[in-house]
């Protein structure tokens, strides 16, 4: 971390953004951005996967961390 010699003018940031702000780095609002990553983590892990919503955001799952309390939008099996 680098710190100021002196009194900064500026407010704290933390990642680009306003320190305490909520940020969901592992959440999608676009539903193709998070197609894309479950069908990529599909076939690099070769597991199923599922996207999921979660309000008006989408996370990616697998099959074996699903429980079916989630709304599942997509699934992508690397096998079939």
């Amino acid at each position: 971390m680098i710190t100021a010699a002196g009194r900064t003018h500026r407010a704290p940031v933390e990642r680009d953004g306003p320190a305490g702000a909520q940020r969901s780095p592992d959440m999608f609002t676009d539903i193709a951005t998070a197609r894309r990553h479950a069908f990529s983590l599909s076939r690099s892990l070769m597991v199923v996967t599922f996207v999921i919503a979660i309000g008006q955001q989408y996370g990616v799952i697998t099959a074996e961390d699903a429980d079916g309390s989630v709304a599942l939008v997509a699934e992508y099996d690397p096998f079939a």
